[in-house]
């Protein structure tokens, strides 16, 4: 189904693998709760892919906005966090946020395997709207592929605090192509197809870096903020 709102947030991350009971814990119970309670962020879906050495989780947020990530409660949260958000930032490993405004969306339902394919371009470029449209159309009529997502990289949204970020530099511009599917496999027999599509976009973007997840969990807004206080231990 198409994503809510007009802007999403990609993140992906490394964490240390003896603290991953706890550090899956944290982010269903409290972690992503406690976003969901931020104007504007209306929705989460956690991922997971462990033969991805370097960022084996994928969190989507979506977004009313990109002006989400620009609210003075959301950045009052990101630069005070809990005490249990704080012992758990030191465990982080590779660490990748791209927020995005949303440029086409749409699907039928949500899948239960997600491929995220990220190009880079030159500062400030961004595809044309009627070949972003054609992308969108393609791979949404590619067999197994249930939604198709595409953004483009906000680059003046705050980093958060106290992570070292590999987040796209200054100099590049970033595009998100997210993929939904019934299955992995899905995915993988449609992969040479999707690589044809993404070289008809035009402009000078990087070959494309493809990561394919699992889903884990999905959660909406609607916690109450009591509900969290209380998660948090106020």
């Amino acid at each position: 189904m198409a994503l809510a709102g007009t802007a999403f947030l990609a993140l992906f991350n490394g964490f240390d693998p003896d603290r991953d009971d706890e550090y899956n814990i944290w982010h269903s119970v409290e972690h992503v709760p406690e976003r969901l309670t931020m104007p504007g962020i209306v929705r989460a879906r956690r991922c997971v892919n462990r033969q991805d050495a370097e960022l084996p989780y994928f969190t989507l947020y979506e977004l009313v906005s990109i002006e989400a990530m620009y609210s003075e409660a959301y950045l009052h949260l990101i630069t005070h966090p809990t005490a249990w958000t704080q012992r758990m930032r030191a465990s982080f490993g590779r660490f990748l946020r791209v927020p995005c405004r949303t440029l086409a969306s749409r699907g039928d339902g949500m899948g239960a395997a997600m491929q995220a394919v990220i190009l880079r371009g030159a500062y400030g470029e961004a595809p044309a709207d009627a070949a972003v449209q054609a992308l969108a159309d393609t791979l949404g009529r590619l067999d197994g592929i249930t939604g198709v997502h595409v953004g483009l990289l906000d680059d003046e949204a705050p980093p958060v605090p106290g992570l070292q970020a590999a987040a796209p530099s200054d100099s590049a511009s970033t595009l998100v192509v997210l993929l939904e599917a019934q299955e992995e496999h899905w995915l993988d027999r449609q992969r040479d197809a999707v690589d044809a599509a993404l070289g008809r976009i035009g402009g000078s973007w990087s070959g494309p870096e493809h990561r394919v997840y699992r889903l884990m969990h999905v959660l909406d807004a609607g916690r109450s903020p009591a509900e969290t206080a209380r998660l948090r231990g106020g």
